[in-house]
Order: structure tokens, then C-alpha cells, then sequence
């Protein structure tokens, strides 16, 4: 009996412990979540400090995994009558809180955020996974 109860205890230690290491699937943070606040707040303080602009996002693509976010945004005035520049960015969570480690340009001449952009963002930054990023078609 005692045999089987410890058995029983390893095997369940055994998969708890697998679970903690099995990676998280893709997902966008629903609306009103705070993991969708805190990654869009993010961005509301770097267009605040380098634009003095108050925004709201119409969000494009917003995807997240193993504490990294690529989202896709259309910043508008709190009222809506303005529209401004897409803006996208590349963030990761670190020890809880959302940094952008990388805005792509968007100026005409700028080399295309498609997924040879992509690429280049994988091997600069080990551990990103792909999967946030939207493919060509």
C-alpha cells in the first residue's frame, strides 16, 4: 500500500513538474484583460513620451508566447477623430513587466516588416518564437 501511495506521489510530482516546462500556446490577450492593458499601456508611454500624443489603439494583431508579444497597431485620439501612423512593436516580458526591445520602421524607404524582418528578429533575439509573428500568404 505504502509502495503505491509513493508511487502514485512520483508519478504526479513527475507531470506537475513536465507541465511547468511545456511551453504556452500563441494567444491574444482578450479585450480587457490585463495582460492586453499592460502590453498596450507599454506603447501608450512611448508614443506619450516621443510623440506627446494621448492614443487608443485599434490593435491589428496582437499575438503572445513564453513572454513575448508582436502586436500590430493603429493609434487613433481618445476620441477617435485623429488617426495616426501604424505602429508595431516587438516586447518582452521581463521579471513581470511588458519592454519594447524593437520598433520596426515604417518610412517609405525602410526595408519591409514581412518575414525576412521576421527572420532577422528570430536570430537576433534567441527564444523568440515564431509563431507570434503574421506570415506572408
Amino acid at each position: 500500500m505504502k509502495r503505491t501511495a509513493l508511487l502514485i506521489l512520483a508519478v504526479s510530482v513527475f507531470f506537475m513538474a513536465a507541465g511547468l516546462c511545456v511551453a504556452e500556446d500563441v494567444f491574444t490577450p482578450p479585450v480587457g484583460s490585463a495582460e492586453r492593458k499592460a502590453i498596450l499601456n507599454t506603447l501608450r508611454v512611448e508614443i506619450r513620451d516621443n510623440f506627446d500624443l494621448e492614443v487608443a489603439f485599434v490593435v491589428k494583431w496582437l499575438k503572445v508566447k513564453d513572454g513575448w508579444a508582436w502586436v500590430e497597431t493603429e493609434p487613433q485620439s481618445c476620441d477617435g477623430k485623429n488617426r495616426y501612423e501604424p505602429f508595431l512593436a516587438l516586447l518582452e516580458k521581463r521579471e513581470g513587466i511588458w519592454i519594447i526591445v524593437e520598433i520596426p520602421s515604417l518610412e517609405e524607404d525602410s526595408s519591409p516588416v514581412d518575414d525576412d524582418y521576421f527572420g532577422r528578429l528570430l536570430e537576433k533575439f534567441p527564444g523568440l518564437p515564431g509563431d507570434i509573428f503574421p506570415r506572408e500568404k
